[in-house]
């Protein structure tokens, strides 16, 4: 998982969004963002005293933690920052987009930690042994489709490299974020902020007609 990557992403699929309210009743809401109506990365923020639900093109979540969960995602700086690792706590249902998957990538840094734990200990010059881990780790360990896979493969793993082996691996956490639950942890943080706005401009225009009105 990218965040850079699913940030730009994120503002490349919205940039041409805007939002409809369905429904604005305290912390009853339903508001819709969509490009003009297309159901292409559309999506829609729902609220209940409790509870919050986003779904659309990226799927559906659900979370509950405060009554209010706009108060829960709100951010107040300039950005749409996240917190995917507090917030996915407080998942109470997932569609079948899911919040983790087996990532290839923390597989690789995992195996490479295990190798500079061995070099560190041989305390020798060991590029032909290094040269041989690496072909063994092609052909044994990285055709892995998930952390099952995975862990079973490394604890089959065979060398006769002196001294590596693969103790403890199963501490590690082989999975990383979804690209469907971070892209939609920033829709909600950008959809309360769009909210927001529209709600801050409708009362600067409540006031300003009380002024005309007033004179």
């Amino acid at each position: 998982m990218n965040p850079d990557y699913i940030i730009k992403r994120f503002r490349e699929d919205t940039a041409n969004h805007s939002m409809e309210v369905l429904h604005d009743d305290g912390i009853y809401r339903h508001l819709k963002f969509s490009n003009k109506g297309s159901q292409v990365y559309r999506f829609d923020l729902i609220t209940w005293p409790g509870w919050l639900t986003i779904c659309g093109d990226m799927g559906t979540t659900v979370f509950s933690r405060l009554p209010d969960m706009f108060e829960f995602f709100r951010s107040f700086d300039d950005g749409i920052g996240i917190n995917p690792g507090y917030w996915a706590e407080k998942v109470q249902s997932n569609g079948d987009k899911g919040i983790k998957e087996f990532s290839k990538t923390k597989f690789r840094e995992a195996i490479d930690y295990h190798v500079e734990m061995w070099a560190e200990a041989a305390g020798k010059e060991h590029g032909k042994q290094l040269k041989q881990l690496r072909e063994e780790f092609e052909d044994q360990l990285l055709h892995s489709e998930s952390s099952y896979e995975a862990h079973n493969s490394v604890y089959h793993f065979v060398t006769d490299v002196e001294g590596f082996d693969f103790q403890d691996f199963w501490e590690h956490d082989l999975t990383d974020w979804t690209f469907h639950y971070i892209w939609q942890l920033y829709a909600i943080v950008w959809g309360i902020k769009t909210y927001d706005a529209h709600r801050e401009e409708m009362m600067q225009g409540v006031i300003s007609a009380a002024g005309v009105d007033a004179e």
